[in-house]
């Protein structure tokens, strides 16, 4: 469905934007959640049941931990989005906002330690490496 926003004198459509729009759109999202929530509550429990595994590069309790923020965030973000769903441009700044959130905290709680013990053996290489000769 398009939605007329202004038109010019000539009654000719200036703005529009489209929508779309379902009779069980509760459903949908119910079935949505559902999976998203089972789908994250399994993911928490394997990183928790994982934290004591012992490897050179573990991540599970980074992946616990952006987990944990992901949830926190969908519980302060969603009713935000839900209040400002009228008003066009605030839906999409928190939209906007918890995605990069979500993202940025995934990414770099996976990332940095990596990268961070990466550097940190090429560091003791170098050190080796030198006092060697």
């Amino acid at each position: 469905q398009t939605v007329v926003v202004t038109q010019d004198p000539f009654l000719r459509n200036v703005e529009t934007y489209g929508v779309c729009d379902s009779d069980h759109v509760s459903t949908f999202l119910a079935i949505l959640c559902v999976i998203n929530l089972g789908s994250l509550i399994f993911a928490l429990f394997q990183a928790y049941m994982a934290r004591k595994i012992s490897t050179e590069l573990q991540e599970s309790s980074y992946i616990f931990l952006a987990m944990s923020i992901i949830l926190l965030v969908s519980f302060i973000g969603i009713p935000v989005i839900i209040i400002a769903r009228d008003n066009r441009a605030a839906f999409y700044f928190v939209t906007a906002g918890l995605i990069f959130v979500v993202c940025s905290s995934l990414l770099l709680l996976v990332f940095i330690p990596k990268v961070r013990a990466l550097r940190k053996k090429n560091s003791n290489a170098r050190m080796s490496g030198s006092s060697g000769a």
